[in-house]
């Protein structure tokens, strides 16, 4: 096992209480992978903080992951499966990754003034999914 050989970037998010550190290192056989961690301010942590490591190869997925929780976060949704399994039976795609032809789909029926409500049809989504993709492609505001 090759051992982590330098850090090429790294990121603070700082918050009132924690900081999170999202590092990318590299290893001596050149592959790199994102680490992150926790550190709580004032005297709340007792010992080093915990990792979590992304391999590079799969930081798409894990990014689809991640943006698959925050719409479902935004969304307020109750994380009972009954209800998601309900809401997928109206919008088949709820919660589901954004995939590039998705966007694509989604760029060009927005430029030809498609109502939200048809975008969501079409792209078998709840319109409060649209709304928010729109905002993310600088599209439309807030």
């Amino acid at each position: 096992m090759t051992t982590p050989k330098l850090e090429v970037f790294s990121r603070r998010v700082t918050t009132g209480r924690r900081s999170y550190f999202l590092d990318v290192e590299q290893l001596d056989d050149a592959s790199r992978y994102l680490s992150t961690r926790e550190v709580r301010h004032r005297g709340e942590q007792d010992s080093p903080p915990p990792r979590v490591i992304v391999a590079e190869e799969d930081l798409g997925q894990f990014r689809n992951g991640l943006e698959e929780v925050l719409a479902f976060l935004r969304a307020g949704t109750s994380a009972a499966p009954g209800k998601l399994a309900e809401m997928r039976r109206i919008h088949p795609r709820a919660y589901t990754p954004w995939q590039a032809e998705d966007d694509g789909r989604l760029r060009a029926g927005f430029a030809r003034g498609e109502e939200i409500e048809h975008l969501a049809t079409v792209l078998q989504r709840q319109p409060s999914a649209i709304r928010s993709r729109l905002q993310k492609l600088g599209l439309m505001s807030g």
